[in-house]
């Protein structure tokens, strides 16, 4: 009985999502209407001031206002959803692959944008490449816009570079995990009351970097599923099955008996380790490093930093990881795309929406750098499928090597598309709710203290429950389904 009312609610959803697909506005682009958009972020306490100097410019350029409502971090997803399904007039909305975009298109989420784009949002979709059209489109029909911002899958140590003056790793690179070892044992010489890994309540990213340094390619880290892309049909396995990944969590055991860690690091809430001192190396993008770079470039903190790609190979990220799309709800689509259009090729109108109002709550300096004047009252804007490259503005004091490594990728990628050609795979998981919570939920329970060496069992042992509880979890049905998806996506590269 519960699984038919399942079905019959989901039914009703669909209907109600198609009810509301049809154009309100007729395709009149010339009567003044409001926008409505959503997208994920804490709104700050000073963006009335900002919307109405926004409006001012959308009024004049297009005869149209923008209600824009921000959907709290707290209960995101849940929120996100209902919006979504409720029926209410919406008329862009953010989405990306992590708000399962694809599973939202073939629900009736989202509008067909196949005519729609070009035609409404001409000068953004011929800036759009033609892999970015290929990863909005499911079943064979466009469903989202997205960003024209150009991001990459690089990835490895943010280290600071300060504590290693007079020591023997000056001005050396860590290009290796090896080198991160010497260089904790030197940070640790230097300054023995720091544990120099920043790993914290929510586990660490060095079981992502052991796998990517080896040129695998994730279907999913939060699942620990992977495959090889140098296969001629790849084979998703779980993380417990590369042949290696022993040796990573004997490293790992070693790295926690040398100190380099909290032994009470998963009960650790404090995320700001870097920033106060506390931990002097974190792996993530190069984002963490030009932010940190940035903040010292311009005074905040007498620190220095680099950044090392551990990564075998060059990538992109889907140009779909930040998107926007049209809900089935919209009673404006033709303005919606006009004023899309207008946000992410205009200089003026980006900085509008995006910044907000020069000289109140944003400064540039003289190469075109963009600083907040007051964090606590003002904030960026949280749209960030709107980011495009050419309008988009580094921040104070963004280092050179920030621009270098994307020159450095860029070249990569023209040389080798052992990764790139996987950028667009986007899975679903319809059907596949359960396994994927409780696959989840393994991970983190057995998976996130084995790697730290922090369980009671040792590795062996460990090793053998992580392995049975993913098993139980559902990981191979999980498998079999995502195999299917990823054959499918194989099939039509060739």
């Amino acid at each position: 009985m519960k699984r038919f009312l399942a079905i019959l609610l989901a039914a009703a959803m669909m209907l109600s999502l198609a009810a509301c697909g049809g154009s309100g506005s007729g395709g009149n682009t010339n009567k003044e209407v409001e926008l409505v958009m959503y997208f994920i972020s804490d709104r700050p306490a000073g963006q009335d001031i900002v919307d109405e100097n926004m409006n001012k410019l959308f009024k004049e350029k297009l005869n149209c206002t923008l209600k824009i409502n921000w959907i709290s971090w707290a209960g995101y997803r849940d929120t996100y959803n209902l919006k979504l399904s409720g029926g209410e007039p919406i008329d862009l909305i953010y989405t990306a692959g992590w708000l399962n975009f694809s599973d939202m298109a073939q629900r009736g989420a989202f509008k067909n944008l196949d005519e729609l784009w070009p035609k409404y949002a001409p000068k953004n979709y011929a800036k759009a490449t033609d892999d970015a059209k290929k990863q909005a489109t499911v079943n064979g029909h466009i469903y989202c816009v997205p960003t024209l911002m150009a991001t990459y899958m690089g990835y490895g140590p943010t280290y600071r570079t300060d504590i290693l003056k007079g020591t023997e790793l000056e001005g050396k690179e860590l290009k290796n995990f090896d080198d991160v070892e010497k260089y904790c044992e030197v940070a640790l010489q230097v300054h023995p009351e720091v544990q120099p890994l920043n790993i914290y309540e929510n586990g660490s990213e060095w079981d992502d970097m052991w796998m990517r340094s080896k040129g695998y390619f994730y279907v999913d880290r939060t699942l620990g599923l992977w495959f090889d892309p140098t296969e001629e049909n790849p084979k998703i396995f779980p993380l417990y099955e590369e042949p290696e990944i022993k040796d990573f969590l004997e490293m790992m055991k070693r790295w926690n008996e040398k100190g380099f860690f909290s032994k009470s690091c998963l009960s650790d809430s404090d995320s700001q380790k870097l920033q106060t001192g506390k931990a002097f190396i974190t792996v993530h993008n190069i984002d963490t490093y030009s932010g940190r770079q940035a903040a010292s470039n311009i005074g905040q903190d007498d620190y220095s930093w680099a950044f090392y790609d551990f990564n075998k190979y060059a990538a992109h990220l889907p140009w779909t990881q930040d998107s926007m799309a049209i809900p089935a709800s919209s009673k404006n689509p033709e303005r919606a795309l006009q004023l899309w259009d207008l946000i992410t090729t205009d200089q003026e109108a980006f900085d509008a929406f995006y910044y907000g109002i020069k000289g109140t709550t944003y400064e540039l300096n003289d190469k075109g750098e963009v600083k907040s004047l007051d964090p606590d009252t003002y904030g960026q804007s949280g749209m960030w499928a709107a980011r495009s490259t050419g309008i988009y503005r580094d921040s104070y004091g963004t280092p050179q090597e920030w621009h270098d490594w994307h020159q450095k990728w860029e070249e990569e990628i023209k040389k080798d598309d052992t990764w790139e050609r996987y950028a667009g795979f986007v899975f679903t998981t319809a059907g596949l709710e359960t396994e994927v919570s409780n696959v989840t939920d393994a991970m983190s329970t057995y998976w996130k203290p084995l790697e730290l060496a922090l369980n009671t069992n040792g590795i062996d042992g460990g090793f053998k429950e992580f392995e049975e509880h993913m098993k139980t979890a559902g990981v191979e049905k999980l498998i079999t389904e995502l195999q299917k998806q990823l054959d499918a996506y194989v099939a039509g590269l060739k």
